[in-house]
């Protein structure tokens, strides 16, 4: 019986049991009869129909019975659980709407992204949800930043998703510019983050804490949280970590109880170890499942049924920006328990068929971020010279540079047609590294590539300093004393690190890779 109709059922016979006998005995309207008008009715009929009476008495004991049954038994089923649910998810988009990627491959993007997902959609044996466990902006407040992550959600709302937890990043944004891209197919999430009211002081969640996705009656509950792994002078003032974890399960209890949720997902951007992850998500046994801490390689999978499941069952996040989609198949018990479930991740890379429908936004998203300031002149590094100004005493160097890949960063970019991609710009330039994006047409010919001062820093007064030592040499003469040579031998990591990490460069080792470049 469908639980409306269970429950109106309970109402009419706990409120009117005569008139329900009524209604068992005799073809009545029981909406429209009263207990007076049942009463007087069964009177008329009993002195007419003398055996009525033992019918009715008996009919009112069934009443009576079917009553205090369904009040001990409880008349409302909860809903059947889908016997299969597909959970997709993606982890820390970071505003990028383009694939990135240099040594491995350029992969993810909205693009890929879409086309992935309808794929997986359309491949569920049943139900199927779809969410992302945080970081869709960089966290930067810039004016380029701003357009990413406009963009990116407003795609990612067109994709279509069931709950966005705030992550990390995000909640370092004021809490007002984060809630600007609430939107139906983007809504935001997160149970973690909490206010005090200027005026009255009390304590409230930034954002919408919980969301209730409903399955054909079946209620689904995600909740979004950063669980225990930030910092909070990295937060925005407006956004403090202070659920805490005893806070989180009574919240979960009252979402499970009070919204009548049927299961609760978790979706965290917690990027701890796997076991570290592991082991602070068993504290919200509430929770049916929990997506969170360190993201997993795309070829990882996982499969397990009956006693092998641990509660909560606990998933590894997809891959950082956006390139990989995670695919979570669970099959489920009629009360939402989980019998088994397989993981996979599909990896978003130059294989995978870019989705036309986002043709004009990537054009005209690439047209906005590539745009150059208006009223900056072209721009020229200070101190930096280009390494064609380093041949003249550096020839042999020089020349086993121009065979580099450093060499051919710029042509890379060209070769690839990312060029109007302007966060891609500043690591395959030589002096631009410290800028988060740059539009190609402001970078000066000589600096575009990465080139020896990458490496070893700006030219200009190594020259200088060389020129008043030759000079002092060939004249006896002093110059420029206490000056030293700025110039950098061999660079340290942290120089190599400004580019080559994750997710540009996976495979980074200084030891090693340092070897293949040094030209003394």
């Amino acid at each position: 019986m469908h639980p409306k109709k269970c429950s109106l059922l309970l109402s009419n016979a706990f409120s009117n049991p005569i008139r329900s006998a009524s209604a068992a005995l005799l073809p009545l309207d029981t909406k429209s009869l009263s207990i007076d008008t049942a009463m007087r009715y069964n009177s008329n009929m009993f002195r007419i129909y003398p055996g009525l009476a033992f019918r009715f008495t008996i009919s009112l004991l069934l009443v009576l019975a079917v009553v205090a049954m369904l009040a001990l038994t409880g008349c409302v089923r909860r809903p059947r659980a889908p016997e299969h649910l597909r959970i997709l998810f993606t982890s820390d988009t970071q505003g990028n709407f383009t694939p990135c990627g240099c040594s491995g491959g350029p992969r993810g993007g909205i693009q890929a992204r879409s086309t992935a997902i309808r794929q997986e959609r359309e491949s569920a044996p049943g139900a199927v949800i779809l969410v992302d466990t945080g970081n869709f902006t960089s966290g930067i407040t810039t004016d380029v930043e701003r357009i990413k992550a406009e963009y990116v959600s407003n795609a990612m709302a067109q994709i279509g998703y069931d709950a966005v937890n705030v992550g990390h990043l995000d909640a370092k944004r004021p809490r007002e510019d984060v809630m600007s891209y609430n939107k139906p197919g983007f809504p935001l999430t997160s149970a973690g983050y909490t206010y005090a009211d200027p005026d009255t002081g009390v304590r409230d969640y930034s954002f919408p804490s919980d969301i209730v996705v409903d399955v054909d009656g079946f209620k689904i509950g995600i909740i979004g949280s950063p669980m225990d792994d930030l910092i909070v002078a990295d937060l925005g003032f407006q956004n403090e970590p202070t659920t805490t974890a005893p806070e989180l399960l009574v919240y979960m209890n009252k979402v499970l109880n009070d919204d009548n949720v049927n299961i609760v997902i978790m979706i965290t951007d917690n990027a701890q170890p796997t076991a570290d992850a592991t082991l602070v998500s068993s504290r919200f046994i509430l929770a049916s499942v929990v997506i969170g801490g360190q993201a997993a390689f795309t070829d990882y999978t996982e499969s397990k049924s009956g006693e092998e499941i641990f509660h909560p069952v606990f998933i590894p996040r997809a891959q950082s920006w956006g390139r990989s989609l995670g695919i979570l198949d669970l099959e489920l018990t009629p009360s939402g328990g989980i019998t088994s479930y397989t993981l996979r991740y599909d990896d978003l890379n130059e294989d995978v068929e870019k989705d036309p429908a986002f043709d004009t936004m990537t054009e005209e998203y690439l047209a906005a971020v590539n745009a150059p300031p208006t009223g900056i002149p072209e721009m020229a590094q200070t101190g930096y010279i280009g390494s064609e100004s380093c041949r003249d005493c550096h020839d042999w160097e020089y020349e086993t540079w121009g065979n580099s890949r450093h060499a051919g960063a710029w042509t890379t970019l060209e070769n690839a047609d990312r060029l109007r991609e302007s966060t891609c710009i500043p690591c395959h330039t030589t002096g631009y590294t410290a800028s988060e994006t740059f539009p190609s047409v402001m970078v000066p010919y000589n600096l575009r590539g990465v080139g020896c001062e990458s490496c070893h820093g700006p030219g200009e007064n190594h020259k200088l300093y060389q020129e008043y030592v030759i000079y002092g040499q060939l004249t006896g003469e002093e110059r420029g004393e206490g000056l030293t040579d700025p110039m950098i031998r061999t660079p340290p990591e942290s120089t190599c690190l400004e580019c080559h990490q994750p997710p540009y460069d996976e495979g980074w080792i200084y030891n090693t890779k340092i070897r293949r470049i040094l030209h003394e």
